[in-house]
C-alpha cells in the first residue's frame, strides 16, 4: 500500500501548473501565429476584415491563456489538506 504524502502532493501540484505552463504556451503561439496571419492580411484592404477577425481570435487565445495561468497559480497557493484528512481512495493505491 502507498501513502501519499505532502512530497507527492507538492509534486503533483508542480506536474499540475506544468501541463498549465504547456497549454499557455500552446494558446500564446497560436495568439501570435493569428496576428502574424493579421499582419499579411492588412497587407490586402481587401482582406481587412479578415484581419479584424484574426486579431479577435488572437486576443481570445490570450485571454485563455490568462486563465490558465491563474488556474494554474490558485493550484499553486491551494494549501493541500492533511495526509490524515484526504480521503481513502485517494490516500492509498494497491
Amino acid at each position: 500500500m502507498t501513502v501519499y504524502t505532502a512530497d507527492h502532493r507538492a509534486i503533483s501540484a508542480c506536474a499540475c501548473v506544468y501541463r498549465r505552463l504547456r497549454e499557455v504556451d500552446r494558446l500564446l503561439t497560436e495568439a501570435r501565429d493569428h496576428v502574424l496571419d493579421a499582419t499579411a492580411a492588412l497587407e490586402d484592404s481587401a482582406d481587412a476584415c479578415r484581419a479584424v477577425d484574426l486579431l479577435r481570435l488572437a486576443a481570445q487565445k490570450r485571454a485563455d491563456a490568462h486563465q490558465e495561468v491563474r488556474a494554474g497559480l490558485r493550484a499553486m497557493v491551494r494549501p493541500a489538506p492533511p495526509v490524515d484528512a484526504a480521503p481513502d481512495d485517494a490516500v492509498s493505491a494497491g
